[in-house]
């Protein structure tokens, strides 16, 4: 203001003249915390001599400047916030946005994020001085462990730290939704419990009764690290082993399945059925045998070479199973003795195993007159 008219402009002695002036409150003044400012009056007495007067803020004319006091309320306000899916797993990283807005009435400066989780200290906000109602922005990104997966969340704060115009310091705990309740910033993970049971052997298809099979479980948990799928394998020792039967030889195969069984972090069961190839359609694990169905018969006699016609002759059949499966319902066909479906004793020879039978026949005078009886049985 220059040259403000008084009203009244003159004044007798005693009298008293007013004007009036506004002023706009500047960021600085707040920053400051008070305005402080004199003003003068110049008027002239009856002489024309100049007469002036500087303010005072009382009245008691020791021409104190005037102080208007403002109130300072220095504030800040963090948001996390990250472009977590939910669907992260080990290996994933999180990008984390913090967002510092001051909602104070004061310039805050020298701001910089600390956040345990991710690392970071004194990490700088761009800008890192705000005028109130201001934004600074900063990132820092993390890591997600499968420690995290396996709790289900990741959960934690960070806080801004900056100073005020008297080097105060000004701070806030960061908040999950702007709403300054100081939230903790949660994010949520999808837990997805699976396991892949694997049973194999190490049979060759030759195996024979009595012959040991080793299996081996192998069982696989499955992850996803950066959108690739990876298995985890674990393996179960001591490696357990079946001994083959004759009957899973006569079977041709053997088949079995196995189970695995445990516990996700919220102590929920997971289970898997075995699968013989890793795709995970739980097909049983089969062996193929090798089946050699093979019989041996041998004919004797009791002969002494002395007979003649009308002696008997007793025929022994012995079989021999010479396979490696069980062989049932065995007879003996014979022409000579006129034998047909003679049975064996046993009929039913397990592998190795040797049956018998026995069959006369009547000596000829055409077998003394060829010299010889010769004959084969089935």
């Amino acid at each position: 203001t220059t040259d403000l008219a008084l009203t009244p402009s003159t004044l007798a002695p005693g009298a008293v003249g007013t004007a009036t002036a506004t002023y706009t409150v500047l960021q600085s003044d707040v920053d400051n915390g008070s305005i402080t400012n004199q003003a003068t009056v110049d008027g002239l007495d009856p002489d024309n001599a100049p007469v002036t007067d500087t303010s005072d803020d009382d009245g008691i004319n020791d021409e104190d400047p005037t102080i208007v006091t403002l109130t300072q309320t220095p504030e800040l306000t963090l948001l996390k916030t990250s472009d977590a899916t939910g669907n992260e797993v080990a290996g994933d990283v999180i990008t984390y946005t913090f967002e510092v807005t001051n909602t104070g009435n004061v310039t805050v400066t020298g701001l910089n994020i600390d956040d345990t989780l991710t690392g970071t200290t004194d990490l700088a906000l761009t800008p890192s001085t705000l005028a109130p109602g201001a934004v600074g922005t900063a990132t820092a990104t993390y890591t997600v462990l499968q420690s995290d997966v396996d709790n289900g969340s990741i959960t934690n704060q960070a806080t801004v730290d900056g100073l005020d115009p008297d080097n105060a310091p000004v701070t806030d705990t960061s908040d999950d939704d702007g709403i300054n309740d100081e939230d903790p910033t949660i994010v949520t993970l999808t837990q997805t419990p699976e396991l892949t049971l694997l049973k194999t052997s190490d049979a060759t298809g030759n195996e024979v009764a009595g012959d040991v099979i080793t299996y081996t479980f192998e069982a696989r948990r499955t992850l996803r690290l950066r959108h690739r799928r990876w298995h985890q394998v674990l393996l179960v020792r001591p490696r357990p082993t079946y001994t083959v039967l004759q009957s899973d030889v006569d079977n041709g195969s053997i088949t079995n399945q196995a189970t695995v069984d445990g516990l996700d972090p919220d102590n929920a069961p997971v289970t898997d059925t075995s699968d013989d190839d890793g795709i995970n359609d739980e097909d049983p694990t089969i062996v193929t045998l090798t089946q050699t169905p093979e019989l041996t018969l041998l004919k004797t006699s009791d002969a002494t070479g002395n007979e003649v016609a009308g002696d008997v002759i007793t025929y022994t059949f012995e079989v021999t199973n010479t396979g490696n499966v069980t062989v049932t319902g065995l007879n003996i066909d014979d022409t000579l003795t006129g034998t047909t479906d003679l049975a064996l004793t046993p009929s039913t020879l397990a592998p190795g195993a040797v049956g018998t039978a026995t069959a006369t026949y009547t000596v000829l005078q055409s077998d003394v007159d060829n010299g010889s009886i010769t004959n084969q049985a089935t």
